[in-house]
C-alpha cells in the first residue's frame, strides 16, 4: 500500500521502465504436432528485461484468444504486471494453438480431449523446456474459445494453476460440458488452484451459470488445501468489455495476496513478512520478491509513529542491498516524516554517492532536487 503510494515520486524513472517495456519482443513459433497431425503456431511474448543469457524466470499466462482479441489482451497484460505492485506478475504470455476447426465444432466440445492432449504433451513441455518459466501457469479464454478451458479443469486440473474463464459459450457445448462439471467433486488435483468463471450477457447462459455457481460453492467445504473458487456475474457489462473487466477483477482477486496489507506484520514484523512469503511458495511453486512488502511496512510503522522500528525495517534492506538507491530514498522519506531533516539529508547524501557512482542521471537529478528540498 505505502509503496504504491510513493512510487509516484519516481516519475522520471518510471518513464525509463516504461521505455524498457515497449522493446518487449513477440516470437511466431512453428512445431509439428504428432497427436494432431499438423503444424500449430504459437506466438510468445516475451516480458521487458527477459534476455537470452539472463537467469530470471517467469510465470506463463497462456490465452485461448483468437486474434481479434489478441493485441487487446496482450497489452492489457503488459499495463497489468509492468510494474511490482501491478495485480499480476510479470509473464511470458503465450498464445495457444488453433487446432483446425471452426470456432462452434470446439466451443460443442468435439475437439476437447484432442486439445487437451495437445498442451499437455507437446505445447506445454515445449515452452518449458525453450523458455525460463516457474512452475506457475495462468489460461484464460473467453467466450467460445472458453469452453475448452472448463473441460481442462475437469479432466486435467493440474495442467494449470489458475484459470480466468470469461463468458463461455455454454449454450454451445454438445460435450455435457456442464453436467461432468456438476458430478465433479474436488479431490487432491485442486490444491493450490485458482478458477475464476464470469457469466457474460448472452441470457441462455444464466441458467447453468447458476448451477455452475451453486455447485462450486459447494467446493469450498471440501477441505481442499489453497482452492480458490470466484464465481461473478457480468451481464451487465457489454459482452465485449466483459472479458476487460473479468481479467482485472480476477487478476486482482486471485493475485492479490501477493500485496499483503502490511497492518498485518505490525506484531511480527519483517519475520512475519518473510514467513507469510514462504506460505505463498505452496501456492506460486517458487519464491516471490518479498522486499516490496518490507518497504510497505517500514512505511506503515512511520505512519502509526514507530519511526524507530520504520527504520529498523528499511535497514535489513539496505544491509542487505548497500547500494541500492531506491531503498536509501525511501529510508530518507521515513527519517524526513519522524522529523529528522539532518539524518534524512545525510542519507540522501550516501545515495547520491551510489547514484554518480552507478552512473545513473535521473536517479541524482532526482535525489539533488529533494536534498535541495530539505535545505
Amino acid at each position: 500500500m505505502f509503496l504504491r503510494f510513493s512510487y509516484c515520486i519516481f516519475i522520471v524513472w518510471g518513464l525509463a521502465s516504461f521505455q524498457l517495456q515497449a522493446e518487449e519482443i513477440t516470437k511466431e513459433i512453428t512445431i509439428y504436432s504428432d497427436i494432431a497431425q499438423q503444424n500449430l503456431t504459437l506466438h510468445i511474448t516475451l516480458p521487458s528485461g527477459y534476455r537470452s543469457e539472463g537467469t530470471t524466470r517467469y510465470p506463463a499466462f497462456y490465452t485461448t484468444s483468437g486474434t481479434s482479441r489478441l493485441d487487446v489482451l496482450k497489452t492489457q497484460v503488459n499495463w497489468l504486471s509492468h510494474v511490482g505492485f501491478a495485480p499480476l506478475p510479470q509473464v511470458l504470455f503465450i498464445s495457444l494453438p488453433s487446432i483446425e476447426a471452426d470456432k462452434f465444432t470446439k466451443a460443442s466440445g468435439s475437439l476437447s480431449s484432442l486439445t487437451t492432449q495437445v498442451y499437455e504433451k507437446e505445447v506445454l513441455p515445449y515452452i518449458d523446456k525453450h523458455y525460463r518459466t516457474h512452475p506457475y501457469r495462468v489460461i484464460e479464454g473467453f467466450s467460445s474459445n472458453a469452453n475448452q478451458l472448463l473441460s481442462i479443469f475437469i479432466d486435467r486440473p493440474e495442467l494449470f494453476n489458475a484459470y480466468m474463464i470469461f463468458s463461455p459459450a455454454l449454450g454451445l457445448d454438445k460435450s455435457n460440458l456442464v453436467e461432468k462439471l456438476l458430478a465433479k467433486k474436488a479431490d487432491s488435483r485442486y490444491q493450490h488452484r485458482s478458477f475464476y468463471l464470469s457469466l457474460g450477457s448472452f441470457k441462455e447462459n444464466r441458467g447453468t451459470f447458476e448451477k455452475i455457481h451453486n455447485h462450486l460453492a459447494t467446493w469450498s467445504k471440501s477441505n481442499i488445501k489453497g482452492l480458490e473458487v470466484i464465481t461473478e456475474d457480468l451481464s451487465h457489462k457489454n459482452y465485449l468489455a466483459a472479458p476487460v473487466v473479468g481479467l482485472i477483477n480476477a487478476a486482482e482477486k486471485i493475485f492479490s495476496d501477493r500485496q499483503p496489507q502490511a497492518s498485518l506484520f505490525e506484531k511480527t514484523g519483517v519475520e512475519g513478512v518473510k514467513q507469510y512469503f514462504v506460505k505463498l511458495h505452496k501456492k506460486y511453486g517458487y519464491e516471490l520478491d518479498v522486499d516490496n512488502s518490507i518497504v510497505d511496512l517500514g512505511f506503515y510503522y512511520a505512519q502509526i509513529k514507530q519511526f524507530v522500528k520504520a527504520e529498523e525495517t528499511l535497514h535489513t534492506l539496505i544491509n542487505k542491498s548497500p547500494e541500492n538507491i531506491i531503498y536509501l530514498v525511501r529510508l530518507s522519506e521515513i527519517q524526513q516524516q519522524g522529523s529528522n531533516t539532518e539524518k534524512a539529508k545525510r542519507t540522501l547524501t550516501i545515495a547520491l554517492k551510489h547514484a554518480k557512482t552507478q552512473k545513473d542521471a535521473e536517479a541524482i537529478s532526482f535525489i539533488e532536487s529533494r536534498m535541495t528540498a530539505l535545505n
